[in-house]
């Protein structure tokens, strides 16, 4: 049986607002998704295509961040499903 996060994340799949509505749930579910401490120095930003893009608070998380990249994408992987099929981090212009 699927997960019920990726029934949802299929149903606005091809339509105009897919990068919207996986922003808007990964935003809501950050802190559960990849914990507390993660949640703090990042947020989701945005979808370009299957890639999402992370606003990272503090340069000195970028390269932990991206050390931790494979682990991150997974969990993300894991609610989203095809949904998301990379990820990218970038500095949040006023950080």
């Amino acid at each position: 049986m699927e997960p019920l996060s990726k029934i949802l994340f299929s149903l606005y799949q091809g339509t105009p607002f897919n990068d919207e509505w996986i922003v808007g749930c990964l935003q809501g579910a950050w802190a559960g998704l990849l914990g507390d401490r993660i949640d703090k120095v990042c947020r989701p930003a945005a979808v370009h295509g299957r890639e999402l893009v992370v606003e990272v608070f503090n340069a000195d998380w970028l390269p932990i961040l991206s050390g931790m990249k494979l682990k991150l994408l997974e969990r993300i992987h894991s609610v989203t499903g095809d949904g998301v099929l990379q990820i990218s981090f970038k500095l949040r212009n006023d950080a």
